[in-house]
C-alpha cells in the first residue's frame, strides 16, 4: 500500500489535498504554503519497485514516469510499477532523459547509452564519437540536441551523429557531472569546476571566483541567473562571468541535485540532510527543510518535477511524490495551538479566527498569530467585531483589534459551546449545562426550552432577529419577542441531533442533522432531505452556502457540495446523480458530535475553512468547483493464451480462432491523485452500453465471437467529466475452420446432397413397399387363380363332360339316369364345398391373426366340420409373431397340406405338429392315408398345381418343404422356417 505522511513532526491531516482534487494541469507547488502543508506519498520495495535506490527520473512525451534504479529500469503509471527489459541491462541506471521526440536516453554506470523509443530499443554509444565512461547525465537542450555528460567527458548528439566537445577550461580527464544548456550553449559542471562550451573567446575568471568547485548540479534560471551546488557544501547564484551574486547555503552539507520548478522555486535534494527549498531564490530568501524522515531517506538522488507540478523525489531508500492540492492544513507545524480544532469564524478583516483548547489563534495571509491562551469552546463575532469566547472560566469577550486580554463577562457559563451574535452588543449562548442564555449589559437572561437537561449543539441569528436553535435530542427551537416554540416538522429525520445551523443568501435556513438535511423557507415550510434524496451517507457535521449558492456539506464523507437548486426541486425519486459531489477525503474525519461551533466557515475569498480534529483546513473551492476532463487512457497490453502483446507496436492484434481469455491492460496518466481515476469501457460501440469499472486497470473478456471487435475505454477523475474522446481498441479474433464462410458453405452443400440422398432412399425404400406389395397382391391372385383352377374349374369341367355324355348316349332305364343325376350332384355339392372353402381362405388372408399358433387353430376348426378324419394339432415352445408375408406363406402350405390329406388321402387321423425352436420353425402335417403315388409325388398330377404351389410358397419366404409317403403308411409334408 503507499503511505502518505504529512510532512511535519506533529499529527496533522493526512492526505487531503491530494484526495480533495486534484492540482492545475500547470501549476507547480505554491511556494506560498510551508512545506508541511504539502503531501508526500512514498513508495518502496514493498509497494513494487524493482529496487528502493533510485538513481534517475525523467517524464516521456506520453505521459509515463521513468525510474531508473540500481537494478535496472522502470517504467510507473502511478498506481504500478512495470519493469522494462526491451534491450534494457539489468545494471544500475546512472542517467536518464525525455526527448522531445517522445524517446527516453538511458545512460547506465558501464557506459552504455540506450535510445528507447516506441517499445524498442538501440544502442547509440557504439557509434564514433560516442562518450565513454560512467554516464552522469543526459539532458535535450531547447534545439533538441541531446547533451550527454559521462566521466570521459561531454559529447553531444544530433541529427544521428556525435559530436565530442573539448572543454577547453577543465582538463582531458575531467567528470561531468552535470549540464545546462541554452539556446546557443550550455553550461557544463565537472569536477573541476563550471564551464561554458562552446567556450567563449575570454578565458573563464580565476581558480577563487565562483565557478571552482566540485560542481555536481547546475540549472539557469529564467531570470538569467545561473545556480550551482558543489559538493563543498555551497550552493550560489553566479552570473555569466563567475561572479557570485548569491549564497544560500554554506557548511556540511552536501547538496546533490537542483531543480528549478515552473512557479520559480528552487529545489534542493542533499546527501544526508533530506530536500529543501528555495521559494524565492532570486531575493535569496532562506532555505526551507523538510523534517527529517518524510522522505524514505534522507540521501535525495533524483528530482523530477511532472507536466501536474507534482515533485518526484527520488532517494537511496525509495520514490516519493509532493503535493499540492486545493487544500491546506493548519495545525501546530503552521503555528496553531492545538490540532484540535473547536470552532471557526471569518472576521471582516478577511482573517480567520480560530478556537481550540491551547487557544485562539489567528489565520491572515497564511500566517498563524496566537491571540489568547487557554481552552476556546465556542466562537462569534458581533457587530462592533468583538470576538466572543466560551471559556471553562466563563463567557469572555476579546477586542481582536487591539489584541488585548479578554475579559471575563459571565462567570455562571463554563461550558458555553455555542455563540452567535444577536445583532448588537450582546450575544446569544448556549451552554450545555445551563441551556440557552442571552447576555446584554443589563445581564444574563436564561431561555426555557424545555425539561431540565435540554442542551443547545446549534444556533443562528437570521436577518430578522429570530434565534433559531439546534438540540442534541434532535427538535428544532425558534425564539422570538413571543418567547421560544418549537418548530414541528412534517417529515422528521430518523433519529440523530442538530449539529449546525446556516441562513443562505436567499433568507432560507439550513439545518444540517446526524441524519439529513432540513430546509426552513422564509416561508415557514419545513422540508426534510437524506440519503434517499441524494445527500451523502453519514452523520453531517456543517452546512454554509457560497456565493454561487451551492451548499458545502462536511462530515465522516470529508466534503460534499450539494447544487441547491436541484435538492429543492427533487422528484419524489430523488435529484439528480450530477447535482452531489462528494470529496471522498483519507484523514478528514470532523466529529459528528464532539466540538463546538461553528465548525465551518466560508471567507471573503469563496474558501471554506473546516475545522477537525486534526487542525483546520482551508478548502479553494473553485479549485473543487473545476471539471476538469478525465486524462487520456493509454492501452498497454493484450494478453491471451498466454502470449502477450504490446499494444504500442501492435495496435490492431489479429487473435487466434483458439483465442479463449482476452486479458486487457490499460491505464491512465494522472499523477495527483491516481487511485481516484475511474474506468469505463463500452465493446463493440453503440451496440453496447457503457460498463463502469472503478479504478481497476484491467478487462478479462471470455468467449467473444470471431470477427472484429472495438473496444472504448474512457477514464474520469473522481467524480469528474469522462475523457472524450476514449481510447479504441481494435482487434480481430480469427474463425475456426468450422465458422468460415466456406465451410458453411460445404456444410450446406453436403447436408443438401445428405437430404437429397435420403430423399432418393425414402423414395427407394417406398417404392420397394410398394412394388413388394403389387407383387404379393399379384402372387396371390396368381394363388386364387391356382385354387380356382384346381378346384371349382375343373369340377365344373367334369360336371359339363358328365352332362355331355348322358346328352350324347342317355341311359336306357330310369334307374339308370337317376344314377347319373346323382353323381352330377354330389359333384356339385363338391364344388359348393371347395367354393366355400376357398372364400373361407381368402377371408382369413385377409384378417390373419397376430400368432400363427391363432391361426392355425382356427384352421383346423374349419377343416374338422368338412372331413370325417380327427385333425390333432401340437405345439411345442415358445410361439412367436412372423412377418406377414412368412406368416401367410406358412398358413397358406399347411391348409394344402391338411386339404390334401382330407380329400384324398382317405385318412383317419391327421396330426398337425408345430415346433418354434430357437434358429428355426418346423411345422409337419401327418395323416394315415393311402398315400401318394411316387410318380405324382416327383413330377405333380397333370393338370393340378398344388404340390407346386406349396414349394413355390415356401421358396418366396426362404423356407423349404419336403413331402414323403408311402403306400398304404400315409403322407407326411414338413415345413422348414429357419429364424434370423
Amino acid at each position: 500500500m503507499l503511505r502518505l505522511v504529512r510532512v511535519c513532526s506533529a499529527p496533522t491531516l493526512l492526505g487531503l489535498a491530494i484526495l480533495l482534487g486534484e492540482p492545475r494541469p500547470t501549476a507547480a507547488l505554491d511556494r506560498d504554503k510551508r512545506l508541511s502543508q504539502f503531501i508526500v506519498t512514498t513508495w518502496t520495495r514493498a509497494e513494487g519497485l524493482r529496487s528502493s535506490r533510485i538513481t534517475a527520473l525523467a517524464q516521456t512525451r506520453d505521459g509515463f514516469i521513468w525510474v531508473g534504479t540500481d537494478a535496472g529500469l522502470v517504467r510507473f503509471d502511478g498506481v504500478r510499477f512495470e519493469r522494462v527489459d526491451q534491450g534494457i541491462p539489468t545494471v544500475n541506471i546512472s542517467a536518464l532523459g525525455a526527448a522531445s521526440d517522445g524517446a527516453l536516453w538511458i545512460g547506465t554506470t558501464t557506459g552504455h547509452v540506450i535510445r528507447l523509443a516506441d517499445g524498442a530499443s538501440s544502442r547509440v554509444d557504439a557509434a564514433a564519437g560516442a562518450p565513454r565512461g560512467y554516464v552522469e547525465t543526459i539532458v535535450e537542450g531547447p534545439d533538441g540536441r541531446v547533451w550527454v555528460g559521462t566521466a570521459a567527458g561531454l559529447a553531444v548528439y544530433e541529427s544521428g551523429v556525435w559530436h565530442p566537445a573539448a572543454l577547453t577550461s577543465a582538463s582531458a580527464s575531467a567528470r561531468v557531472l552535470s549540464v545546462a544548456p541554452d539556446a546557443h550553449a550550455a553550461w557544463v559542471g565537472t569536477n573541476e569546476g563550471l564551464v561554458r562550451w562552446p567556450a567563449p573567446t575570454a578565458r573563464l575568471a580565476p581558480p577563487a571566483d565562483g565557478c571552482r568547485g566540485i560542481i555536481r548540479s547546475v540549472v539557469t534560471l529564467g531570470s538569467g541567473a545561473i545556480w550551482v551546488a558543489d559538493m563543498a557544501g555551497s550552493v550560489r547564484s553566479i552570473d555569466t562571468r563567475c561572479r557570485s551574486t548569491a549564497t544560500l547555503q554554506e557548511g556540511p552539507t552536501r547538496p546533490w541535485r537542483l531543480l528549478q520548478d515552473r512557479d520559480g522555486a528552487l529545489w534542493v535534494g542533499t546527501l544526508g540532510q533530506g530536500l529543501w527549498r528555495i521559494a524565492q531564490p532570486a531575493q535569496a530568501s532562506s532555505p526551507e527543510a523538510f523534517d527529517a524522515g518524510v522522505f524514505p531517506d534522507d540521501r535525495i538522488t533524483a528530482l523530477l518535477e511532472d507536466r501536474e507540478g507534482n515533485l518526484w523525489v527520488g532517494t537511496d531508500a525509495g520514490l516519493a511524490r509532493v503535493t499540492d492540492g486545493p487544500a491546506t492544513t493548519f495545525g501546530p507545524p503552521e503555528g496553531l495551538s492545538s490540532s484540535f480544532i473547536n470552532s471557526v469564524v471569518a472576521a471582516p478583516d478577511g482573517s480567520i479566527l480560530v478556537g481550540s483548547p491551547g487557544g485562539v489563534d489567528r489565520i491572515r495571509d497564511g500566517r498563524v498569530r496566537q491571540l489568547m491562551s487557554g481552552e476556546a469552546m465556542g466562537l462569534a463575532l458581533d457587530a462592533t467585531g468583538r470576538l466572543w469566547i466560551g471559556r471553562r472560566e466563563g463567557v469572555s469577550v476579546l477586542d481582536t483589534a487591539r489584541a488585548s486580554a479578554p475579559s471575563i463577562v459571565s462567570r455562571d457559563a463554563t461550558r458555553a459551546i455555542v455563540l452567535t451574535g444577536d445583532g448588537a452588543s450582546g450575544v446569544w449562548i448556549g451552554d450545555w449545562g445551563l441551556g440557552a442564555l442571552h447576555w446584554t449589559t443589563a445581564g444574563l437572561r436564561r431561555i426555557a426550552l424545555g425539561p431540565a437537561g435540554t442542551r443547545v449543539s446549534a444556533a443562528e441569528l437570521d436577518r430578522h432577529g429570530r434565534l433559531w436553535l439546534g438540540l442534541t435530542e434532535g427538535g428544532i427551537v425558534r425564539v422570538d419577542g413571543a418567547g421560544a416554540s418549537p418548530v414541528s416538522i412534517d417529515d422528521p429525520l430518523p433519529g440523530g441531533g442538530i449539529t449546525d445551523i446556516h441562513e443562505d443568501r436567499e433568507g432560507a435556513l439550513w439545518v444540517a442533522a446526524v441524519t439529513g438535511v432540513i430546509r426552513i423557507d422564509p416561508s415557514g415550510a419545513v422540508r426534510a432531505f437524506d440519503r434517499r434524496h441524494g445527500l451523502p451517507d453519514g452523520p453531517i457535521v456543517s452546512i454554509v452556502d457560497d456565493r454561487h449558492g451551492d451548499l458545502w456539506l462536511t462530515g465522516v464523507f470529508g466534503v460534499a457540495r450539494v447544487q441547491r437548486g436541484p435538492l429543492i426541486a427533487r422528484s419524489p425519486a430523488g435529484i439528480e446523480p450530477h447535482a452531489v459531489t462528494v470529496f471522498d477525503v483519507d484523514g478528514f474525519r470532523a466529529s459528528p458530535t464532539a466540538g463546538a461551533s461553528p465548525r465551518a466557515v466560508i471567507d471573503g475569498r469563496g474558501d471554506l475553512w473546516v475545522a477537525t480534529t486534526r487542525g483546520v483546513v482551508r478548502v479553494d473551492l473553485d479549485r473543487l468547483r473545476e471539471a476538469r476532463a478525465g486524462p487520456p487512457v493509454r492501452l498497454l497490453t493484450l494478453q491471451h493464451d498466454g502470449t502477450l502483446v504490446n499494444l504500442a507496436t501492435a495496435p490492431e492484434p489479429r487473435l487466434p480462432s483458439s483465442v479463449k481469455a482476452i486479458r486487457i491492460a490499460y491505464t491512465a496518466l494522472s499523477f495527483s491523485a491516481p487511485q481516484r481515476v475511474r474506468f469505463r469501457y463500452r465493446l463493440d460501440g453503440d451496440r453496447g452500453s457503457w460498463v463502469g469499472v472503478g479504478t481497476t486497470r484491467e478487462i478479462v473478456f471470455d468467449g467473444l465471437s470471431p470477427g472484429a471487435h472495438r473496444l472504448e475505454i474512457a477514464a474520469a477523475h473522481g467524480g469528474g467529466a469522462w475523457a472524450d474522446p476514449p481510447a479504441v481498441l481494435t482487434f480481430t479474433i480469427a474463425p475456426a475452420f468450422y465458422q468460415t464462410t466456406w465451410f458453411a458453405t460445404l456444410a450446406i452443400s453436403g447436408l443438401g446432397a445428405a437430404l437429397w440422398g435420403l430423399h432418393r432412399l425414402r423414395v427407394a425404400r417406398v417404392s420397394a413397399t410398394l412394388t413388394r406389395r403389387l407383387e404379393d397382391r399379384a402372387a396371390e391372385r396368381l394363388r386364387i387363380a391356382h385354387e380356382l383352377h384346381d378346384t371349382l374349374l375343373q369340377s365344373a369341367t367334369a360336371v359339363g363332360m358328365h352332362l355331355q355324355v348322358i346328352r350324347d348316349a342317355p341311359p336306357q332305364t330310369t334307374t339308370d339316369l337317376q344314377r347319373e343325376l346323382d353323381g352330377i350332384l354330389r359333384r356339385v355339392d363338391q364344388m359348393s364345398d371347395e367354393a366355400r372353402a376357398t372364400v373361407a381362405e381368402i377371408r382369413s388372408a385377409s384378417a390373419m391373426p397376430v400368432t400363427l399358433v391363432s391361426s392355425l387353430e382356427q384352421l383346423v376348426q374349419q377343416l374338422q366340420a368338412h372331413t370325417a378324419a380327427a385333425i390333432r394339432m401340437r405345439v411345442s415352445g415358445q410361439g412367436r409373431s412372423l412377418s406377414p408375408p412368412v406368416h401367410g406363406a406358412a398358413y397358406r402350405i399347411t391348409r394344402e397340406a391338411l386339404l390334401n390329406a382330407g380329400r384324398h388321402a382317405r385318412a383317419s387321423r391327421i396330426t398337425l405338429d408345430l415346433e418354434f425352436a430357437t434358429r428355426h420353425i418346423r411345422i409337419a402335417v401327418r395323416d394315415d392315408g393311402i398315400g401318394v403315388d411316387p410318380e405324382v409325388l416327383e413330377h405333380g398330377k397333370v393338370g393340378h398345381f398344388g404340390l407346386v404351389g406349396m414349394q413355390e410358397r415356401a421358396r418366396s419366404v426362404g423356407a423349404t418343404v419336403r413331402i414323403t409317403s408311402m403306400a398304404s403308411r400315409g403322407t407326411t409334408v414338413e415345413l422348414t422356417i429357419p429364424i434370423t
